[in-house]
């Protein structure tokens, strides 16, 4: 996914990770137990509250990290794995004002603020955390960029 984000960026990208809105994982989980159209009921009806995602995307993102920008995309279900769709939100990297990633047993709370006022509240999941680590460092070396892991 890397690659087909670097060509959309226009620069190589230095870190990638997929992650989910924040609620998603919940969500989701309940409509399983559920099950049929109550679970997808009870889903909707749970919404994602004023949690604010890039692009109001309600599915899984990818957040690629260049020189220069952070970008979300939009993460499409493949047949046999996840394709990259299209480009909800581009930021200079400089932008990035706070980029928090919590602890958690199965998914870990991400906070993202960026200097035009957008804050992104989302969700990473145990498969991803090396590579959000990876992002954080990268963005605790850019000017004005907060971390914490």
């Amino acid at each position: 996914m890397e690659k087909n984000a670097a060509a959309v960026m226009g620069e190589p990208v230095i870190a990638g990770a997929l992650v989910l809105p924040k609620g998603f994982s919940k969500k989701n989980a309940i409509g399983m137990g559920v099950g049929g159209v109550i679970g997808a009921a009870v889903a909707t009806a749970m919404g994602s509250g004023a949690a604010t995602t890039p692009g109001g995307h309600h599915g899984r993102l990818f957040i690629a990290l260049s020189p220069t920008k952070l970008a979300f995309f939009e993460a499409k279900s493949g047949l046999l794995k996840v394709k990259l769709g299209r480009l909800l939100h581009e930021a200079p990297r400089s932008s990035v004002t706070a980029f928090d990633a919590g602890g958690g047993a199965l998914v870990a709370p991400l906070h993202i603020v960026l200097a035009d006022g957008a804050v992104y509240e989302l969700e990473t999941p145990r498969a991803s955390r090396k590579r959000i680590a990876r992002i954080a460092n990268e963005l605790g070396a850019a000017p004005g960029a907060q971390q914490s892991a």
